[in-house]
């Protein structure tokens, strides 16, 4: 892949995290694909709540904390690997679904740069 370019990272709903993205492939012809890489998880950390999340209302999900994770998916250009990879972000600490989101697109650049990076270094 030549000229690999992170387009556009985005929320493709509430949780999932997708990436446009471009490059050349071996004839020269541009290729621009968009793929779902992650998504954001809150676990109860009380077992006695099997919700989802996202479902609560603003109110409900104020009022609890919960554990958060980054999960990425397996057989992406991302994690070429066939496990899921978790990330511990530690707890919705009285967000709501909004605010969240908030949180992991602050992070949306450099997350675009280091696929770039790991992209066109063949790190992956």
């Amino acid at each position: 892949m030549d000229n690999f370019k992170v387009n556009k990272i985005f929320f493709s709903n509430d949780t999932e995290i997708s990436v446009t993205y471009s490059y050349n492939n071996e004839s020269g012809k541009k290729i621009t694909n968009t793929e779902e890489i992650a998504y954001w998880n809150a676990e109860p950390l009380d077992d006695s709540k099997a919700e989802d999340f996202t479902k609560l209302s603003t109110e409900e999900q104020r009022k609890g904390t919960w554990g958060l994770d980054e999960v990425f998916i397996p057989n992406t250009f991302f994690n070429r690997s066939e496990n899921f990879e978790y990330y511990d972000c530690g707890t919705t600490d009285g967000c709501t679904t909004a605010e969240i989101k908030d949180y992991f697109e602050g992070s949306f650049d450099e997350l675009a740069d280091e696929i770039e990076t790991r992209i066109n270094n063949n790190l992956l």
